[in-house]
């Protein structure tokens, strides 16, 4: 049975996937580089290792490594509960670092050190309770620890990406690749239409089985976080914000204040803060001057109706800028108020 061009693809897919693998893991693996490996003992006493030779601007560990365990670990023996050290790195001869170990969560590493020359002796002073890890022939190592490059993650992600897109390819033709096309029924196969012209036959239209376009399936696929990040992501404000509450909401007997903080713009581009008038330049410091003695921020807002739009804008943008609680009082309102006012 000859193999589909989908089946071939997801052939080609699978072998160059497990080439890319291979590839990672056998040369771009990282590796521990180990500097020194001895074994030593853990009974109480003093350890002093020969030189060893580092690679520079690379960081090491000093680790206690022991054997598997063949017996149970005796009760109060767990290594990082026992091992007390105190230890001294020296390069070229002169103290390069020291401390004690272990510190917290470093389990059975002693020492971290930075290679900056290009020997280093250890030496370690070992204390009394740690002379139960001797069965499980401890070693001294120092070596660098193993972190994943960029390129190695990367690499591996994509060649299992390749590989499982492969697998679902041959899967596929193996599922649905082998099975012979189905003639489309037809009313009449053997009548021909020779009437008005004669009709010429075409290859049956083939079952949609095949994968469908992946630009196509793609873009669908993305328009749904499109779909919500438009939706419930964070819309950006406009405007002013206005309180269509009740419009008798505003109650000028309850101020904490006998005089309360007003503003009003009248028709000739004219400013006023609790009927003084104020430059428009310096309304914004006023408001702030007079704000600063208060408790309740409430500014009332008032412009004549001959008052250009521009400025009663800015007068609300200015005091809603400041934080101060805006009540704008309409022509409406006002109309209210001058006839509740009246006797």
């Amino acid at each position: 049975m000859r193999i589909p061009l989908t089946g071939r693809l997801g052939i080609v897919l699978m072998v160059v996937g497990s080439a890319l693998l291979i590839y990672s893991i056998h040369w771009l693996a990282p590796h521990p580089r180990v500097a020194l490996d001895i074994p030593i003992s853990l009974s109480p006493g003093h350890i002093s290792t020969p030189t060893f030779d580092v690679e520079l601007d690379t960081l090491y560990y000093v680790d206690v490594e022991l054997s598997k365990a063949t017996l149970p670990t005796p009760a109060g023996c767990e290594p990082s509960a026992v091992l007390r050290t105190r230890w001294t790195v020296t390069g070229e001869g002169q103290p390069a670092d020291k401390g004690s170990s272990p510190w917290e969560d470093s389990g059975l590493t002693l020492a971290v050190f930075l290679g900056e020359n290009p020997r280093y002796a250890f030496d370690a002073t070992i204390f009394p309770g740690a002379s139960c890890l001797n069965a499980r022939n401890p070693r001294l190592k120092v070596r660098t620890h193993v972190h994943p490059s960029d390129l190695y993650s990367g690499l591996n992600w994509f060649s299992i990406w390749v590989i499982a897109t492969g697998f679902v390819l041959v899967i596929r033709f193996w599922l649905w690749g082998g099975v012979p096309e189905r003639a489309i029924p037809r009313m009449l196969p053997a009548m021909v239409l020779t009437n008005l012209l004669p009709l010429q036959r075409h290859r049956p239209m083939p079952l949609m089985k095949d994968l469908p376009h992946f630009g196509l399936f793609w873009g669908c696929i993305l328009l749904i976080p499109v779909f919500f990040f438009a939706v419930l992501g964070h819309q950006p404000h406009h405007g002013l914000m206005v309180n269509l509450g009740e419009r008798n909401a505003v109650a000028w007997q309850k101020s904490p204040w006998p005089v309360t903080l007003s503003v009003y713009v009248d028709g000739q581009h004219g400013f006023y803060v609790n009927g003084q008038p104020v430059p428009r330049e310096e309304l914004r410091a006023k408001l702030s001057q007079e704000l600063e003695k208060r408790v309740t921020w409430d500014v009332y807002f008032e412009a004549d109706g001959s008052c250009p739009f521009a400025e009663a804008i800015y007068s609300i943008d200015t005091i809603q800028g400041l934080g101060a609680n805006l009540i704008w009082i309409t022509p409406r309102i006002r109309e209210e108020l001058n006839r509740k006012a009246a006797p």
